[in-house]
């Protein structure tokens, strides 16, 4: 694997040595093209490393059945996938429940969407940051960034910095996160 480039007739051995060895990180980078549209080739490459997906072929990034799979195990592959798959609400979906960090790569349409930035914001509460603007005057949204970490606080609205309720459950949290609260 590390001193030749693989030719799709070896994909046995493909498989065999990517399930033994741990790589750092390029397996597929370098494998022949046709390996890298194969889906059982990269879905063992992924298992060591999400991060091989980067070298799978367009196709394979694509493929919504696949990234559908992917995400369920590994939310940050969200960053590999097709631009039509970065807005599409079941995979996006799929990724923050896992990794509410993936909310970082959705379409700016889905960072806008309250039931997936709920999702995400429910796995990690840091996936709030990632939210479209119009999100942080949503109180259910900022309720539940807050309970988990109170100094998400300052990303609220101004309003909802001053609203009992959010800033009760942001003090609950981590009592240092009154003097984000606002005075309006």
């Amino acid at each position: 694997l590390r001193a030749r480039k693989m030719e799709a007739s070896d994909k046995d051995a493909l498989l065999a040595e990517l399930q033994h060895v741990l790589y750092a990180g390029d397996a597929l980078r370098l494998v022949a093209e046709p390996l890298r549209a194969d889906k059982e080739v990269v879905f063992t490459a992924m298992q060591h490393n999400f991060n091989e997906l980067e070298y799978a072929a367009d196709s394979i990034k694509a493929d919504k059945e696949f990234m559908l799979v992917a995400v369920h195990v590994f939310g940050e592959a969200l960053a590999y996938a097709s631009e039509a798959l970065l807005a599409d609400k079941d995979v996006v979906f799929a990724a923050v429940s896992q990794c509410g960090q993936a909310l970082r790569y959705a379409s700016e349409t889905l960072k806008a969407d309250k039931q997936v930035v709920l999702a995400a914001v429910q796995q990690t509460a840091e996936a709030f940051s990632y939210a479209a603007e119009s999100l942080t005057a949503d109180k259910d949204v900022v309720l539940a960034a807050v309970q988990q970490d109170g100094y998400l606080l300052p990303f609220a609205s101004e309003p909802l910095r001053a609203d009992r309720d959010v800033v009760l459950a942001a003090v609950k949290q981590n009592g240092g996160a009154f003097e984000f609260s606002s005075e309006t």
